[in-house]
């Protein structure tokens, strides 16, 4: 005959694995109505005008007094590369943003749907802010310590953040 404590430690067990069995079902799930709403989000058509913000960049440094050929070619290029993600980030997020708007929309829409685009629009958002600093950590490394006016500089990169949002 068992015991009091082995029946409740049974019992226990009993219901830790229940519970991790329907942990990893509600994790599928999860995954499986991430890759729909991942879907619902490719299918949106983002709007966004690419490469205005790249060739304001251009003319930015093409007339900044105090930097070297050579700095201002790394210039041009690192703008390039940031207006091209920068844009690829803004458009992901606006696409994102519309499909969480239309689900929102949608009677009976699923909890579940909106969280995970709420969650994709935070990461996105951040990867966004991520790419302006390390910009900013690059422009250092190519102008240095110099007497450029960092101040022109720095408010064309914020504003081309701004602008790709």
């Amino acid at each position: 005959m068992k015991s009091n404590f082995l029946k409740r430690l049974e019992m226990t067990l009993g219901v830790l694995f229940l519970l991790a069995n329907l942990s990893c079902a509600t994790a599928s799930h999860e995954k499986s109505e991430e890759s729909k709403v991942d879907e619902k989000i490719s299918q949106q058509h983002p709007s966004a005008e690419p490469g205005e913000m790249a060739i304001q960049g251009a003319l930015t440094f093409s007339d900044m007094p105090g930097i070297t050929e050579q700095q201002k070619l790394d210039l041009l290029k690192l703008n390039k590369e940031t207006a091209d993600e920068a844009h690829s980030l803004g458009m992901q997020i606006r696409q994102a943003k519309m499909t969480l708007f239309q689900t929102l929309s949608t009677p009976n829409y699923k909890k579940s749907e909106v969280a995970i685009l709420k969650k994709k629009i935070v990461k996105l958002d951040k990867k966004r802010l991520d790419v302006m600093f390390h910009t900013l950590d690059k422009v250092e490394k190519i102008i240095g310590k110099s007497d450029v006016n960092k101040e022109k500089l720095y408010e064309h990169i914020f504003l081309h953040q701004e602008q790709n949002r």
